[in-house]
């Protein structure tokens, strides 16, 4: 059995109206209201809350895990999507994007959340040694040829 709740809904003509709704966001389907649904609701366990106030904390944490931890923390507080990226600069399909992410990570742990998935394809091959031998070994063919010009 379905339980109802009453909602205050705001009404423009007369004064607001308080209805019976079997769900949550049943008067957004009848127009009612033009509050938005909340997608993707985060509530936060002590011990995850105190593993994002310590990433958001250290000075040393890079920006964009730091705006991670601060949508969840948000969140948690309640705050709206609309908020949350208005705070942040940022879209709301990012804010919805990492509550997502959250909410299916979660059970990895606080910071396996909050990282980037690798990219597909090849991994970039990058050997500062190798480099320098490779451009040493160019530089030498380049000295050792003759310029011939036309003429």
């Amino acid at each position: 059995m379905a339980t109802r709740q009453a909602v205050l809904v705001p009404c423009l003509i007369n004064k607001p109206t308080i209805i019976l709704l079997d769900t949550k966001h049943e008067a957004l389907r009848w127009g009612k209201t033009d509050m938005k649904p909340h997608k993707y609701i985060v509530r936060l366990s002590s011990k995850e809350k105190r593993q994002l106030c310590t990433i958001a904390r250290n000075g040393k944490s890079e920006t964009r895990l730091v705006d991670r931890t601060r949508i969840l923390l948000w969140a948690h507080d309640g705050v709206t999507i609309d908020e949350t990226a208005q705070r942040l600069g940022c879209h709301r399909e990012k804010v919805i994007f990492w509550r997502k992410r959250f909410l299916e990570r979660r059970k990895d742990g606080v910071p396996a959340c909050l990282q980037d998935l690798p990219r597909p394809g090849r991994p970039p091959v990058f050997s500062p040694l190798g480099a320098r031998v490779d451009y040493a070994q160019d530089a030498g063919k380049a000295s050792g040829r003759v310029c011939r010009g036309a003429g």
